[in-house]
């Protein structure tokens, strides 16, 4: 069923009647607001303007016989579908009788332009009729019987019926909420953390001028999906001192563990929870908060221990258990300096709430130690040896935290000391109501939590997609057509930009730049080793950073310098700038550079550290070459004039050790549901240059001063010869880029295919030192032409390599040769990541010629 749905330039306002004058209206509250004038709603059928949305609903009900809710429910729409249901009809002005004929699988219910309001803030989206907040009196009481049951048990009864409907409330409030961020995240393309802290700022958060209540950041949300990654728990799991001292505590324990009940808070891979049922455990509840509870599932089940181990997703302080105590409480929840993450709040929260009077918690005790020579305790069967003694020396060079404790005394974590269990204790119905009590009050405030933020979660989301289309002269579009994306409405795009570059406004990332010093000594060396390029020249810095390459510039003799910089590290930037006595020189323009304007009409030089992992990833490139389009002289200079994406072939026996074969076997048990999808990634790796064993092909040659954004896409035929005198099996394919420098602008200085790049010595601290010029060795006047490699005939770099996995490995003799054909394009959903397709098949001197084998991969 397809309606004409007309979407005004500027959407209709429903005019307020009150006579409440500005000045008073400034000093109302946001609570009166919310309630007065911003609860006006216009009916779905006629001009009606009703005080509130319950009375437009009742007002559509009575005249028009039409109700919402009853419609909804039939069609079984979610709450989107009821968005969309009601702009449809507002949009189309659709009768009774049209909406009757409409079914649940109508493609209307799935078009997103039917989510952007008709009318801007429109009361109507924001109702929700399912919300409950009435008082325990409102609720149904169970009937009473004439013998009835005793008081307590009357009691007991309410309350559970309580707690249940509650938990049901509070789920449901959940889902509709991570619905809501799910759809923020895919129309504005940003994340959960990013989302809340742009939400609508509360009056005291912005010295009393908003008015509405800003989301706050919620901490563990972001916790816990951060160990939803498998790299944590692959370092986690290798780090040996951390895992086989839990491994020897549990499994030198029997008695102990043997027929125990245990908890596993925190269970991450499952590993601790399969060590205690291997022990002997007779049940083991596996706490896990994050989203790696269904892989932990899945290890357990391909371990066999689906019928001891129960794994239970949520916070420690919201489940149930269906057993009343524990016997034994095991976690890993040490963070930084030992408490840093607070996990152990949740621990001691899990001990409160289930351990048994006579109950161990694994850990015991810990503490930071300063530093001293102290070796393994002779036995770990005392409960207050829980863990190995660790120290410096045991793991020189290594930073992790768990390599810096000592478990031995310090937290005792087996009571609170200010709350010591009674021996007598309250009667079992009294513990029973209180413990019943504050779980009813505990639901009630999580519920009413999860309702404040549901109501600005919908707020949020009508203000993000009821944005004006870009297009103001649209006037019409059809819905039918817009969900194959046919018709005229815009959709609001993802923006990849800003998640990009809010990444580069950490600290973090520029240091480990900065001390790349193949990387930064290498622009150094060009920019001061070549002064006449540089003096009096007007040069743009496109992504300037810390504005390192500006300041080299600057001292290089530019008579002026654009820094143009995207990110919010601009203000730092600006302040390098000025410490170092460069402001008068320097100018740092925050924006994009497809965006910005500068005071002069051309640069004479243009210098950008644009490289991304395999060269392009990151399409930084294309801002430059629209830098260059911009604003670049007839016979200005790009720096880097010039780089190549080199292929070869090799071993990739550590990659494949480190990536294939670890999870299979770990500690003895099957976690392979944890394997990445290493075939289908290229993996980012340090690659030593013995397990190289090909010959080098460049696939893409980049002339900085003609290339073009489109021919960034590309496909190029390859021939890789072994290099080994015996027959080799390849398990990967390897990329890395080469990247030069020329004083000379245009093809006159283009390194030729047959002349190699220039492999420098690096020191790894030669970013203490400022960076001398290099003398030419070229013609006089010629300047001096820099070059550096990321491969792995280089000092390693930042940059790394890029390995691609191989299904089907190749066996490669001394006299073949691996012929292929590489693909290479910006990936459709993300214009920043990379898709890339290798054909290849193996190539003898005598042999026919065979069929190519092909395998895609992402770069990401």
């Amino acid at each position: 069923m397809s309606y004409q749905v007309n979407l005004p330039s500027s959407a209709a306002s429903i005019s307020s009647s009150s006579s409440i004058s500005d000045e008073e209206d400034d000093r109302l509250s946001d609570w009166a607001s919310s309630l007065g004038e911003a609860r006006q709603t216009k009916s779905l059928f006629d001009e009606t303007v009703l005080p509130s949305p319950e009375a437009a609903l009742e007002h559509d009900a009575n005249i028009w016989d039409f109700r919402l809710q009853e419609t909804c429910q039939k069609l079984g729409l979610d709450m989107f579908g009821r968005i969309r249901l009601i702009n449809l009809i507002r949009n189309a002005g659709l009768a009774k009788d049209q909406i009757e004929a409409l079914s649940s699988s109508d493609p209307l219910f799935k078009d997103d332009n039917l989510l952007r309001p008709v009318i801007p803030d429109d009361p109507l989206l924001q109702y929700d009729p399912d919300d409950s907040w009435s008082d325990d009196e409102d609720l149904p009481q169970p009937p009473r019987s004439t013998a009835g049951p005793s008081q307590s048990q009357s009691s007991s009864t309410a309350e559970n019926s309580r707690i249940s409907q509650l938990e049901a409330e509070l789920e449901q409030a959940r889902r509709d909420l991570a619905s809501m961020r799910s759809l923020i995240s895919k129309t504005v393309g940003v994340e959960d953390d990013d989302q809340d802290q742009s939400s609508v700022e509360s009056s005291t958060q912005v010295e009393g001028k908003g008015k509405g209540k800003a989301v706050e950041r919620d901490d563990d949300t972001h916790y816990f999906h951060s160990y939803e990654e498998n790299d944590i728990h692959e370092i986690m799991l290798k780090d040996t001192v951390r895992t086989v001292s839990y491994a020897r505590f549990i499994l030198s324990n029997p008695q102990v563990f043997k027929d125990a009940i245990v908890m596993d808070v925190g269970c991450g891979t499952g590993i601790l929870s399969m060590l205690a049922a291997k022990a002997g455990a007779k049940h083991v509840y596996a706490i896990e908060a994050s989203g790696l509870a269904v892989k932990a599932r899945a290890n357990i089940k391909k371990n066999g221990f689906e019928n001891i181990i129960t794994v239970i997703q949520g916070k420690v302080e919201d489940i149930q258990l269906p057993v009343k105590e524990v016997d034994v409480i095991v976690s890993e929840w040490m963070g930084y300096m030992l408490l840093y993450e607070s996990m152990l709040d949740s621990v001691l929260v899990a001990r409160d709430r289930f351990l048994s009077a006579s109950g161990l918690m694994a850990s015991a005790q810990s503490q930071v130690t300063e530093r001293g020579r102290r070796g393994y305790p002779s036995g770990l069967r005392s409960m207050d040896s829980i863990l190995v003694r660790c120290n410096y020396e045991t793991f020189e060079g290594l930073d992790r935290w768990w390599w810096i404790q000592e478990i031995r005394s310090g937290i005792d974590m087996f009571r609170p000391p200010s709350t010591p269990r009674s021996t007598a204790g309250p009667s079992q119905s009294q513990s029973s109501s209180t413990a019943e009590n504050s779980r009813i009050s505990q639901l009630e405030a999580e519920l009413e939590q999860a309702r404040r933020d549901l109501a600005s979660m919908r707020s949020l989301i009508s203000k993000t997609v009821g944005v004006e289309d870009d297009d103001q002269d649209q006037s019409s579009v059809e819905s039918s057509t817009q969900v194959e994306g046919k018709g005229k409405g815009k959709a609001v795009e993802r923006d990849d930009d800003t998640h990009y570059f809010h990444s580069y406004e950490e600290n973090d990332i520029h240091e480990i730049m900065l001390k790349d010093t193949v990387r930064t000594v290498s622009y150094a060396r060009f920019i001061l080793s070549n002064p006449q390029v540089f003096k009096d020249a007007i040069v743009m810095d496109v992504g300037c950073g810390t504005g390192i390459l500006s300041m080299l510039a600057a001292k290089a003799g530019a008579k002026h310098v654009y820094a143009i910089e995207a990110s919010g590290l601009a203000v730092k930037a600006r302040a390098n700038i000025k410490k170092n006595g460069f402001e008068n020189i320097i100018t740092v323009i925050q924006g994009k550079v497809e965006d910005i304007q500068l005071p002069v009409k051309e640069v004479d030089v243009i210098v950008s550290e644009w490289m991304g992992y395999m060269l392009l990833y990151e399409s930084m490139l294309d801002s430059v070459l629209v830098a260059r389009d911009r604003f670049l002289s007839a016979s200005g200079l790009m720096a880097p004039s010039q780089t190549r994406l080199v292929i070869s072939a090799i071993t990739g026996d550590r990659t494949w050790k480190e990536r294939i074969s670890f999870w299979p076997s770990v500690y003895g048990f099957d976690l392979s549901e944890m394997q990445l999808p290493a075939f289908e990634e290229g993996l980012t790796e340090v690659v030593d240059r013995d397990e190289v064993v090909t010959s080098e092909a460049v696939v893409r040659d980049i002339n900085s001063h003609n290339a073009t954004i489109k021919s960034l896409d590309f496909h190029s035929s390859f021939t890789l010869s072994s290099t080994s005198s015996s027959e080799v099996q390849i398990k990967a394919f390897l990329t890395h880029f080469d990247t030069f420098f020329s004083p000379i602008s245009g093809g006159a200085f283009h390194t030729s295919l047959d002349e190699d790049v220039e492999i420098l010595p690096f020191r790894d601290d030669e970013y203490e030192h400022p960076v001398q010029s290099l003398s030419s060795k070229g013609k006089e006047g010629e300047g001096v032409k820099v070059s550096f490699t990321t491969g792995p005939r280089g000092k390693y770099t930042h940059w790394k390599q890029v390995v691609f996995l191989l299904r089907k490995h190749i066996t490669l003799r001394s006299n073949e040769k691996i012929e292929g054909r590489f693909y290479c394009r910006k990936s459709e959903n993300n214009s920043r990541e990379l898709d890339v397709e290798i054909h290849y098949r193996v190539v003898g001197e005598k042999e026919k010629e065979g069929s190519y084998e092909v395998q895609c991969y992402k770069v990401r």
